[in-house]
């Protein structure tokens, strides 16, 4: 019996450091740069991948709306992050995507952690940016939770502090 609780504890050990491990060291995640055409909206921009323009989804990042197909839906918010996610992108001709599980969603859009450079931390990157800066909010979309819990506290403390669109209005 107390050979079968030692057994377990030391399998939870190793499960626990095997998921550790890549986040201790500063995991080497790949990223890929590919040639960025223009911004859609507030979580969305075109890329070209394998020779055709594609949509690419910020992961874990949710903004108001501001082309969707039913107008009544489109918000002066959702310009207003559409604008900052622009200006952000402003002069870059290039982004280095960032995969988590699934790389795809139901409306085939591409889905990523979105960098302007390929060796910085995630903090920099557009998804985490959009939500600190206060011009969207954090939604999960599992299995696609790499980086969650970081959007979560940034989303709180971006509406804390009245950061981007929560300034104006304290919603998003």
């Amino acid at each position: 019996m107390r050979k079968n609780i030692y057994s377990m504890i030391l399998l939870c050990i190793a499960v626990l450091a095997v998921w550790l491990a890549p986040r201790i060291a500063g995991e080497d995640i790949e990223r890929s740069r590919y040639e960025f055409v223009k911004v859609v909206d507030g979580d969305t921009l075109i890329i070209v991948h394998e020779g055709t323009d594609v949509k690419v989804r910020l992961i874990g990042v949710d903004a108001p709306e501001s082309v969707h197909p039913d107008e009544s839906q489109n918000t002066d918010a959702g310009v207003r992050a559409s604008e900052q996610l622009a200006r952000m992108l402003d002069g870059s001709d290039g982004v280095y995507l960032e995969f988590d599980e699934e790389q795809y969603d139901a409306y085939d859009r591409l889905l990523a952690y979105v960098y302007l450079a390929e060796d910085v931390s995630f903090e920099e990157s557009l998804n985490y940016r959009m939500v600190s800066e206060g011009y969207a909010v954090n939604k999960e979309y599992k299995p696609n939770v790499r980086y969650a819990r970081e959007l979560e506290t940034a989303c709180k403390e971006a509406k804390e502090s009245g950061r981007g669109l929560w300034k104006e209005n304290n919603k998003i």
